[in-house]
């Protein structure tokens, strides 16, 4: 039997981060189809699309523009169907991600970025298990 593959929405809107997770998923051989969304609103845009039902995750940085990471998770949280779409944290602070936490309390984790690239990969890695595992 073939494996299904990963289906994951990216919110940032850092080209350079995305670029980079791109490569650490390359890197490390998972098979990820990865989705990106630019801001909050946009990614709320794409969660409530009726085609979107499959999703593993949505990994989501906290600090966004017109719409920031908080409010996706409030919004989120709010409706029964994107609620139970699980949701990766992936910020620069982990007390940021603490107060994000507030918002949804199960189905999400945090992780920190790291500019160290072996720590990076570790942290790609680890929220690709939490996406299939969710």
């Amino acid at each position: 039997m073939i494996a299904k593959e990963c289906e994951i929405l990216l919110v940032e809107d850092n080209p350079g981060d995305v670029v980079l997770l791109r490569e650490a998923l390359d890197q490390l051989g998972l098979s990820v189809r990865l989705y990106v969304a630019r801001d909050g609103s946009e990614a709320m845009d794409f969660l409530r699309h009726p085609s979107t039902s499959h999703l593993n995750a949505v990994v989501l940085d906290l600090n966004l523009p017109v719409m920031n990471g908080r409010e996706v998770l409030a919004e989120m949280s709010a409706d029964p169907q994107l609620r139970q779409v699980p949701v990766a944290i992936l910020t620069t602070s982990t007390d940021e991600a603490d107060a994000a936490l507030q918002f949804t309390k199960e189905r999400c984790a945090f992780f920190v970025k790291t500019a160290d690239m072996q720590q990076f990969l570790q942290t790609v890695s680890d929220i690709h298990a939490f996406a299939k595992s969710a």
